[in-house]
């Protein structure tokens, strides 16, 4: 059945500070619904505040960086800091180390996509490492994040207060593998890998799950035109994809598991380059594919656990655009070949496994 989606204009006010580049690079965003252009106006104000590498916390390749926000539904806080460490001056590899401690909790149901979220709330902290170098022509990459915490939902009436607030610990760490070297000069072979798990004792809350296509919800939070049911990039027929996750780019966003080990690839090849232009400055021709065991409750398992093959196949076009400072990509692929057709995010073909099916985003894949 279709979507029914609500329009109403929004007002907001934003203030950023940047000192030299490099510290107080703040935010902050405060937005109010107006009512116009619905039937049923909500009347709430929103806020975003983060407070990045102040002054004060100084030190050498370190980054600190507060958050709080109250934004459509959700509200939280989290708390992060980061150390990079280069062994030699100006070259081999870079290390990177860190630890968050995340806090987000939901509030009005009818902006969170189910598909995305439960009602309920978590707390966790995460181990973060990585580490960038290269090997002969090999640009290399390694990232993990490790740690846990405990999910927190509202189930029913309490025995000696208002309500009962039942809490679930969970494990949850992640861990990407990037590698990328050039085939001469025109050409260039990619290849990335992810293992993800998301372990609790009963079923853990889908925002906390691992997710096959891309990106999970936290990750997807302050991005407006992504976050919320109806949003401008989450709508029928807009097939539009977040990098992240197992990184199967065919499926639904809304695919989750309990856990999930991918291996990607892409072999590119460039038709126009242009350096000195603002706008497609560069393009390339994409040959990809995805493959992925992985156990979503959606996919037909017979028990938790058990792993099954998920895999697609395409092409794809990539733009390389520049302006002012901001660097981005525009990317158009089109998976021909999807294992499981009815988890598809383009539906279009049906159960088929082979057919035209397309989708774009503003980032790259890998």
């Amino acid at each position: 059945m279709p979507r029914a989606y609500v329009h109403a204009v929004q007002l907001g006010l934003r203030a950023r500070g940047d000192y030299f580049g490099r510290f107080e690079q703040n935010i902050l965003s405060v937005t109010t619904g107006t009512g116009w252009g619905a039937d049923d106006p909500v009347e709430r104000l929103d806020f975003f505040l983060r407070l990045k590498n102040p002054v004060g916390g100084h030190a050498p390749l370190a980054s600190q960086t507060f958050e709080a926000f109250s934004m459509e539904g959700r509200y939280g806080a989290t708390v992060q800091a980061t150390q990079r460490h280069q062994e030699h001056q100006g070259f081999g590899p870079t290390y990177t180390t860190g630890v968050s401690v995340g806090w987000v909790a939901t509030s009005e149901t009818a902006f969170l996509d189910p598909g995305y979220y439960e009602d309920a709330g978590t707390v966790e902290g995460m181990l973060l490492g990585g580490v960038e170098g290269r090997g002969g022509r090999w640009s290399l990459g390694l990232r993990t994040a490790l740690g846990g915490g405990a999910a927190y939902d509202q189930r029913g009436p309490g025995l000696e207060a208002a309500d009962r607030y039942d809490v679930q610990p969970y494990v949850r760490g992640t861990v990407t593998a990037t590698a990328r070297r050039p085939l001469g000069q025109k050409t260039a072979l990619a290849f990335r890998g992810y293992a993800g798990l998301a372990t609790a004792k009963d079923p853990l809350v889908k925002q906390r799950q691992v997710y096959l296509a891309g990106a999970d919800p936290y990750q997807q939070l302050y991005n407006p035109f992504l976050r919320s049911e109806g949003a401008l990039l989450v709508r029928d027929g807009v097939y539009y994809h977040t990098a992240g996750g197992a990184g199967l780019r065919s499926f639904d966003g809304r695919v989750s598991a309990r856990q999930a080990y991918a291996l990607n690839g892409e072999l590119e090849r460039t038709l126009v380059s242009r350096r000195q232009a603002a706008l497609f400055s560069r393009v390339t021709l994409a040959l990809f594919g995805d493959v992925a065991l992985a156990d979503p409750p959606s996919s037909g398992g017979t028990s938790p656990g058990e792993l099954r093959l998920f895999s697609d196949a395409g092409i794809g076009i990539r733009a390389a655009h520049r302006i002012g400072r901001t660097s981005f990509v525009t990317r158009f692929d089109f998976p021909l070949y999807v294992s499981e057709a009815h988890l598809a995010q383009d539906d279009g073909p049906g159960n088929e496994q082979v057919g035209f099916r397309w989708l774009f985003s503003f980032a790259p894949a890998l």
